[in-house]
């Protein structure tokens, strides 16, 4: 609301704001658009074309410092209300107006689409819709697919850079994201403390391999952007060493403050400047690529199976 943004003055509530942001662009657009597909709306691509313009200007208005001033927060709230107005009220009616026609019940395909853990619906989101609408039918769900979420959130905020070692090593991050994001939502606290403090230790091995890695290959290919770039690297382990030492200090919301730092660092950083380098460096990926594989053949850079793995079954290509 416009009120919650203007009165957002502290970096966490700034952060939370974003979090719920990412989410529902994440979590909405997926489910609709598989709605289209499944049932043949024949305005998918129009459709679809207007949520990439509401991601990429909505990753535009988190990138850097946007709102850290009250003008910047009520240009947010104003196209935010534009949306509702432009799309919400128009748009999505008409795809229901398409079901209505068509006879079309998906009750039943939501069910399915529940049943295996494909769609979540968090505490928030039901007390705001029991609330409203004074039904009570509808349960809080807890998706457990995590492959569906990280495929989710990479399509939809289109993060690939066109670099396979580059775009592997993302998807790991995107996988700890989400699985630290699952234990601050379903886990006790000390399991939740056992998952923080694995997902620390693997995000200051990333920060190690993949920034040394990234740095190397903007050096090499003679990446104008380096510069800005890799002060950009410095920041991420600022704010991983800054919750580590909250969490060390007794703050309970250092986990989920972390889990914010890095969904931002997924808007701010990798679907921004890493997705402009790799638009910078599209003639050299070929290169790049048997570059990577000299480092790899080396013993310089290991990667896991289970990184191949995720990376396999996201892309659908195998290329290490």
């Amino acid at each position: 609301t416009e009120e919650t943004l203007e009165n957002a003055n502290k970096e966490n509530e700034f952060q939370k704001i974003q979090l719920e942001l990412i989410n529902f662009t994440v979590e909405h657009f997926t489910l609709e658009e598989k709605l289209f597909l499944e049932f043949n709306y024949p305005e998918y691509a129009s459709h679809k074309k207007q949520h990439l313009s509401f991601v990429e200007l909505i990753k535009e208005r988190f990138n850097s410092n946007y709102l850290k001033d009250t003008s910047t927060r009520k240009e947010l709230v104003h196209f935010l209300w534009n949306w509702l107005a432009s799309h919400i009220s128009h748009e999505d009616k008409l795809y229901n107006e398409f079901l209505q026609q068509k006879q079309i019940d998906i009750s039943g395909w939501l069910r399915s689409l529940i049943e295996q853990n494909q769609v979540a619906i968090d505490k928030a989101q039901l007390e705001l819709y029991n609330k409203i609408t004074r039904l009570t039918h509808i349960k809080e769900i807890v998706s457990e697919n995590l492959y569906q979420a990280i495929n989710n959130i990479w399509h939809v905020y289109n993060l690939s850079t066109g670099i396979p070692i580059v775009d592997l090593q993302h998807l790991w991050l995107i996988r700890m994201t989400l699985e630290l994001d699952s234990a601050c939502k379903n886990l006790t606290s000390k399991k939740r403390e056992v998952v923080f403090r694995s997902i620390i230790k693997g995000a200051v091995q990333y920060a190690k391999d993949h920034f040394t890695l990234e740095e190397r290959i903007m050096q090499k290919f003679y990446y104008n952007g380096y510069i800005p770039h890799f002060k950009q690297h410095q920041t991420f382990l600022e704010f991983v060493n800054r919750r580590y030492k909250e969490f060390k200090e007794g703050n309970i919301q250092a986990a989920s403050n972390l889990v914010m730092d890095l969904k931002e660092w997924l808007l701010g950083h990798i679907a921004i400047e890493d997705k402009n380098m790799g638009v910078a460096l599209r003639d050299f990926h070929g290169d790049i690529i048997a570059y990577t594989r000299d480092i790899i053949k080396s013993g310089e850079l290991k990667i896991k199976k289970n990184q191949v793995d995720l990376y396999t079954k996201i892309m659908g290509i195998q290329t290490f």
